[in-house]
């Protein structure tokens, strides 16, 4: 069984090379539309996109393991609970960004708000000499040299708009709109959501399942409110140097 890996922002499909060495049966990972591949003018917001993954998953003719990073994550959770996608299995590490108390980080706040985000991306990109790049930021951070300077490759206007598409579309958190939905009945036919809630806690087990626990033995613990996520280069560009 295929497993599908749709990476973050601002990534490319190129930040899954090294775990899909490692795996042992066929892999794929997706480019989203506009982070160096070509973004179609439909792609107008958030919805638009998870629209655009579960086409291409149900392309793919088959059940896949689905997984998601960072944005990648927020739109496997959305497909997987709205939308009808052969998916067997599915992974995020975003969760706890659709609880109701979440608060996006400092960047993404910026990209929300204009004209600071057309700005902000605007000095990110390679074409404006003497400013910190995204390669600049995300290498101390973890992110490979390699993977690094291609995303400063592929950072173009394009690119930014694609950002800003996303990040705008989710005001003023996921909660408010796929959190909501991602609560109630699941609306298609053999849908299942393993692990509690984001967005509640309570479990969305269905009936004489099994739950999910830690190798602890312990259950995961819910997503706590009020926790931010990822880079903020807006930090860098004040030359406060990265904040977690």
């Amino acid at each position: 069984m295929t497993v599908v890996f749709v990476h973050g922002v601002p990534e490319t499909p190129a930040a899954w090379n090294a775990l899909r060495e490692r795996i042992d049966r066929p892999a794929l990972a997706l480019p989203l539309p506009g982070f160096g591949s070509p973004r179609p003018a439909g792609l107008a917001d958030k919805e638009a996109y998870a629209a655009w993954l579960a086409d291409e998953l149900r392309a793919l003719g088959g059940p896949v393991d689905l997984v998601g990073h960072d944005w990648g994550a927020h739109l496997a959770m959305r497909v997987v609970s709205a939308y009808d996608v052969p998916v067997r299995s599915w992974v995020s590490d975003v969760a706890h960004g659709w609880h109701p108390g979440y608060r996006w980080h400092e960047a993404a706040v910026l990209f929300q708000q204009s004209p600071q985000g057309e700005e902000l991306l605007a000095s990110l990109r390679a074409d404006s000499p003497g400013s910190p790049s995204f390669g600049d930021f995300l290498r101390p951070r973890g992110m490979s040299a390699e993977l690094a300077t291609e995303v400063d490759a592929v950072h173009d206007e394009v690119m930014s708009a694609a950002v800003l598409a996303l990040y705008r579309s989710a005001r003023p958190h996921l909660h408010a709109d796929w959190g909501r939905e991602f609560d109630g009945p699941a609306s298609e036919r053999g849908r299942r959501n393993w692990t509690d809630s984001p967005t509640t806690g309570r479990s969305r087990t269905p009936a004489g399942e099994r739950r999910r626990w830690s190798a602890s033995g312990r259950r995961a613990k819910q997503a706590e409110p009020e926790r931010t996520e990822g880079p903020c280069p807006g930090a860098v560009l004040r030359g406060k140097g990265p904040r977690g």
